[in-house]
């Protein structure tokens, strides 16, 4: 019996030793599971939550563990509401006053307009003013005035030396319950200095630009993200391999997770910047990233729900970066292979070979993320067309139509930056873009229309009948220096305008191109159909096109005429 007791004793022994040390062992931030309450919101699917707060647009949040602190606009009114979000119960707190900045304290809400703070309680009572904005974290609050740093009870206790006498407090940052003010000088180029309140020293801050994250300071630019962590006054650098500076929202917890919402992809990516891996779950219309708790609130925009909510044992799709790398290339090749077989469309976004016996040079595209943003555009385009009208570019032995994707575009000719050009050479209609110039999808429509034309020229049609459109005895410049406004919209009366601009004048390409991009980039109501002479024109051009490529008709291409 002793021995039995004694192996028994051991055995506890051993197995709370066993839970001791899995207990001490560091929790992954998106698989902790310690939270088993249930969300009150429609289940997507396993521990992944909508939830819809109000049926008005919402303004602002604030997100505070089980609550979802808002406010709405009704009938001219801000409104304040609070809402669980693990019972649903959704209270009204209060009309807003238009601030424009709200912080919770010891469950209270401090709000903030024309350096003035109101504090009300939990219920929505306003039960206190003071001068100064009010900056707070969970167990300290200040107020700011006159770039000045003031406690609870609005004694001063912190200012800067004379010697940053022109330099203005821009944001804040509290770390383990440390104050940290950033102050910038705009007087020449952009200084800023980082503050710490409690050793009242400030010092040059290495990170010009930043977001604020729980242990300090980070920026996400290029592939680069920089962290300034505060905790323990380190700055790290970390490469993450993918452009993610531009058009991408993010999110930093304090555990060095990188939340990113992926518009081109449609999906939430999560990079853990310690282990080189990222996490991603296919979502879209996000518009905003928190994590509380270790809960993911994700603020939607356009959407049947205000939020999705992931909790904390959701298992995302993992992979180490460079697999990861290799996923997005294999993605973007799916693309385009897409863009093929459902319109017979090539595209490209290298070897630009071809286009410089014409004289044009193009320089490559270097972030796979911008061709996604680029073919989105692009296929808003494609998609007003019939495929059977882009198989047309493959009769008489052709090859078929080709759009190459460039950063750049530089030219020998009289226009020497161009948007795109597009060219027929060796059996292929060709047409380059610079995707960086502003509205593509108007340049791809422009360069479209150059390509239809070469078409139609390739089936004895060059449209000779075109002038009769144009005032009598008018002459085209025939030249991209020259510049002509005659006729022109802004220039005259509305039943006189015969061009959109000036650039519609150089030549008779240029104009039919011209009007066709104000018919192709739009859904409806499209410019020209203010004035009459430029309705014309565009219904020349539909007929025309209908005419040779009878599949047309049944497209939505010249729907912002009807």
């Amino acid at each position: 019996m002793k021995k039995i007791f004694g192996i028994l004793f051991v055995t506890m022994i051993i197995l709370f030793g066993v839970l001791y040390y899995y207990n001490k062992q560091p929790k992954n931030n998106i698989n902790d599971s310690t939270n088993n309450k249930i969300i009150k919101g429609n289940k997507i699917e396993d521990n992944v939550y909508g939830i819809k707060l109000n049926n008005n647009e919402i303004n602002s949040y604030i997100i505070d563990g089980d609550y979802i602190y808002y406010s709405i606009s009704d009938n001219n009114t801000n409104i304040f509401y609070k809402y669980n979000i693990y019972d649903g119960s959704n209270t009204k707190l209060f009309n807003s006053n238009n601030y424009y900045d709200c912080k919770l304290y010891n469950s209270y809400l401090y709000c903030s307009i024309d350096n003035k703070t109101d504090i009300y309680d939990n219920s929505g009572n306003l039960v206190d003013s003071k001068d100064g904005v009010s900056i707070s974290d969970k167990n300290k609050l200040y107020y700011i005035k006159d770039n000045k740093l003031f406690d609870n009870n609005l004694k001063e206790i912190f200012s800067l030396e004379s010697k940053y006498e022109n330099y203005l407090l821009s944001d804040y940052v509290f770390v383990n319950e440390k104050l940290f003010l950033i102050y910038n000088n705009y007087d020449v180029e952009v200084k800023t200095i980082l503050c710490d309140v409690s050793k009242k020293m400030c010092e040059n801050n290495n990170l010009k630009t930043y977001t604020k994250y729980k242990n300090g300071l980070y920026n996400v630019e290029n592939n680069k993200v920089s962290i300034l962590d505060l905790s323990n006054n380190i700055f790290k650098e970390y490469d993450i391999k993918l452009n993610r500076g531009k058009y991408y929202g993010n999110y930093l917890d304090k555990n060095n997770n990188l939340y990113i919402y992926n518009s081109n992809l449609e999906r939430l990516e999560v990079f853990d910047l310690n282990n080189s891996q990222v996490k991603i779950y296919d979502l879209k219309n996000i518009n905003g990233i928190n994590v509380v708790n270790n809960i993911v609130f994700l603020k939607l925009l356009d959407s049947d729900y205000d939020f999705y909510i992931i909790k904390n044992n959701y298992k995302f799709k993992s992979y180490n970066i460079d697999d990861y790398v290799n996923l997005i290339n294999d993605e973007l090749s799916r693309i385009i292979d897409d863009i093929k077989d459902n319109y017979n469309v090539n595209i490209n976004y290298e070897n630009f070979d071809i286009f410089k016996k014409y004289g044009y040079i193009a320089k490559e595209v270097n972030e796979v993320e911008d061709i996604y943003l680029a073919i989105n555009k692009i296929k808003e385009v494609l998609n007003k067309f019939s495929k059977d009208f882009f198989n047309s570019f493959e009769k008489n032995n052709d090859e078929g139509l080709y759009i190459y994707l460039s950063n750049r575009i530089t030219s020998n000719n009289d226009n020497p930056n161009p948007a795109g050009s597009t060219i027929y050479s060796d059996d292929k209609y060709l047409i380059l873009l610079d995707i960086t110039k502003f509205e593509l999808k108007s340049n791809t429509c422009h360069e479209l229309m150059h390509s239809i034309e070469n078409l139609l020229h390739n089936m004895n049609e060059y449209m000779t009948d075109w002038t009769k459109l144009n005032p009598k005895k008018y002459d085209y410049l025939y030249s991209y220096t020259q510049m002509k406004t005659d006729y022109t919209i802004g220039t005259t009366t509305d039943d006189n305008v015969y061009f959109v601009d000036y650039y519609s004048h150089s030549y008779p390409s240029e104009d039919r191109a011209r009007i066709f991009e104000m018919i192709c980039s739009k859904e409806k109501d499209s410019d020209i159909k203010k004035y009459n002479h430029l309705m014309l024109k565009g219904e020349y051009l539909r007929e025309k096109i209908y005419n040779y490529f009878p599949s047309m008709k049944e497209s939505t291409l010249f729907e912002s005429m009807e």
